[in-house]
């Protein structure tokens, strides 16, 4: 059976349609159709509940200053201006845009998928506190790059390529309130928000499962 939201047949990919309804307003149908009701909208960070740590850094004044720069030349910037929230984006080519969220919080399009605090009652698996960045082996399964902690040593080499010297970047989503500097407290690196029932993380697993197979095609 076809949809009129999505124009893909749910019960063939499996993707609850009450979910793909939802991405399509706000990032548009596919790789290719960026016609969403909602796409470059700005969505109150209120509402998404992600961390704010991006958007409060971004100023009224520094808008200001930016619309002034070139004065006087036809190229001169004027569209900057300080927001309420994050702005929804096309997700056209999503498979290669890891790590997700809009601080690169959360490794996998999978992981985004999963709440970032566990449900007693479920028990679930949460989004990764801890996990390493940079690395450029993509991970075909949860589509985004090989990350899990588990895949590299104390010091952040890859355990696949024990040849490889280069040491890659542990991110730590977890906030700690005592340390020194900002970056000490892990602030800006939170994981939570863009969760619920209309992101996806209340799905079975073989939903989240499914929707991550659709999301390859874009």
């Amino acid at each position: 059976m076809q949809h009129a939201e999505t124009g893909c047949s749910c019960v063939r990919c499996r993707v609850p349609c009450a979910a793909k309804s939802s991405w399509v307003a706000c990032h548009g149908r596919n790789g290719r159709d960026f016609s969403g009701e909602y796409v470059g909208d700005v969505v109150p960070i209120d509402k998404i509940s992600t961390d704010r740590h991006r958007l409060d850094s971004y100023t009224e004044e520094l808008a200001v200053a930016q619309n002034n720069l070139y004065a006087g030349y036809p190229w001169r910037f004027s569209h900057f201006r300080k927001t309420f929230g994050y702005a929804n984006l096309p997700l056209d080519g999503i498979w290669l845009r890891a790590p997700y969220l809009h601080n690169g919080s959360v490794p996998t399009l999978r992981d985004l998928l999963n709440p970032s605090i566990q449900d007693p009652r479920t028990k679930d698996p949460i989004r990764p506190t801890v996990f390493y960045r940079g690395y450029d082996v993509f991970d075909q399964a949860k589509v985004g790059f090989v990350s899990d902690v588990n895949r590299f040593d104390d010091e952040g080499r890859s355990k696949d390529e024990p040849e490889n010297p280069r040491k890659y970047f542990r991110f730590d989503t977890q906030v700690k309130p005592g340390g020194a500097t900002p970056r000490d407290r892990n602030e800006g690196n939170s994981n939570v928000g863009h969760e619920g029932l209309e992101y996806g993380t209340t799905l079975s697993a073989q939903e989240k499962d499914a929707i991550v197979e659709y999301l390859k095609t874009f």
